[in-house]
């Protein structure tokens, strides 16, 4: 398996899962995996970040879109993003939410190597590669 992407509703293609179905296939199968914004509708994020990362290649590369929480506040307080906007951005069906830095420190600790990082608009993108084993 080369790519997948990482779905909330039914697949609609072979390049799909849902993230229920993560535990059912085997570690280290994808070469990259695109997380999409679904960690924004995961009530235990950081579970659900380890096992998408088991999934993944070494050297593999994986994609993480969301919200930024803080960059929500932000805009919302300095009058970029008007209250409707502020609603939907902090309550619109998220279970949970995160913020840029702490999704790099996360992949960080567990082993990965953020290549790209941007926030636009209160969404975060962080692109990172799964760092090779180490010989010890």
């Amino acid at each position: 398996m080369n790519h997948v992407r990482i779905v909330l509703e039914e697949p609609k293609s072979s390049e799909e899962i849902h993230i229920d179905s993560l535990s059912q296939i085997p570690n280290s199968v994808f070469d990259s995996i695109d997380v999409g914004d679904v960690l924004d509708f995961v009530v235990e994020r950081d579970k659900a970040i380890m096992l998408i990362i088991q999934k993944l290649k070494h050297e593999g590369s994986i994609i993480i879109h969301g919200t930024d929480i803080l960059e929500v506040v932000r805009c919302g307080y300095i009058g970029l993003m008007d209250v409707a906007k502020l609603n939907e951005a902090l309550y619109g069906g998220r279970a949970s939410s995160d913020a840029i830095n702490n999704i790099v420190n996360k992949l960080l600790g567990l082993g990965l190597t953020p290549v790209q990082k941007q926030i636009e608009n209160a969404r975060y993108y962080v692109k990172a590669t799964r760092n090779p084993p180490s010989d010890i």
